[in-house]
C-alpha cells in the first residue's frame, strides 16, 4: 500500500509561487538557452513537489517505512551545457562519456519498483503552452532520446516524457497507484506557473 502527504492545489500554488516569485514574470525568449532553462524551471518545480510526496511502504522483513520521494528520484546531467571553447567542450563530454554519461539518457529516474516496473523513466520538457506549434512539440524528443527510453521499456521500465512538472507529477502518480487530485493535481493545479 502506497500513501503519502497530501497537499491540497492551493498549497501547492502557494509553494511554487513563494519559492519563485519572479517566475510567473519572465518574458519567453527562442533561444536554446532559454528553452533549456525553461526545462530546468520546470524540472525545478517537480522535484520541489517531490520533496512534499511520502511513500509508505513495507519493508521486507514487515516493518513500515516513509520514503520522501525525493530520497529515491535522481538526476542525470542531460542537457547540461558545458563551457569553453570547443575542444575544451569536447574534453568535458569525453570525460562525462568516460564516467557513464549517455547521450539521450532520460533527465531523471524514480527508483522505486512496483509489481509491473523496476523504475520510471521521466524525459522532461518546458510545458506545451511555451512551444510555437505542435510540429515543434512532436519534435521536442530526439531520434537518441527516444532510443534510450524504448530501450529502458523493453527492460521493463516504465517511461514518459512530460512537459512541464505538473505531467510529470501525474506521471509519477499514475506510476505509483495514486490519484492525482489528492496531490494537490487538480485539473489546473501548477498553470499559476504560466
Amino acid at each position: 500500500m502506497v500513501k503519502a502527504i497530501r497537499w491540497t492545489p492551493d498549497q501547492v500554488a502557494d509553494y511554487v509561487t513563494h519559492k519563485y516569485p519572479r517566475a510567473n514574470h519572465r518574458p519567453l525568449r527562442r533561444s536554446g538557452y532559454q528553452t533549456s532553462k525553461l526545462e530546468q524551471q520546470e524540472q525545478f518545480w517537480f522535484v520541489d513537489w517531490c520533496e512534499t510526496q511520502h511513500i509508505l511502504h513495507t519493508a521486507g522483513d514487515g516493518r513500515r517505512i516513509q520514503i520522501c520521494l525525493v530520497d529515491i528520484l535522481v538526476a542525470y546531467p542531460a542537457g547540461a551545457y558545458l563551457q569553453g571553447h570547443k575542444k575544451q567542450r569536447a574534453m568535458q563530454w569525453a570525460l562525462l562519456r568516460n564516467m557513464g554519461c549517455k547521450k539521450g539518457a532520460a533527465d531523471l529516474v524514480l527508483y522505486y519498483v512496483t509489481k509491473q516496473y523496476g523504475a520510471l523513466h521521466i524525459e522532461m520538457k518546458r510545458r506545451r503552452d511555451q512551444f510555437r506549434s505542435g510540429g515543434e512539440i512532436s519534435r521536442a524528443v530526439t531520434a537518441v532520446q527516444s532510443d534510450h527510453l524504448q530501450l529502458m521499456r523493453r527492460i521493463g521500465h516504465k517511461t514518459c516524457v512530460a512537459f512541464g512538472w505538473v505531467e510529470a507529477a501525474r506521471h509519477v502518480c499514475e506510476y505509483l497507484g495514486w490519484n492525482a487530485s489528492d496531490r494537490g493535481l487538480a485539473a489546473d493545479a501548477g498553470r499559476n506557473a504560466t
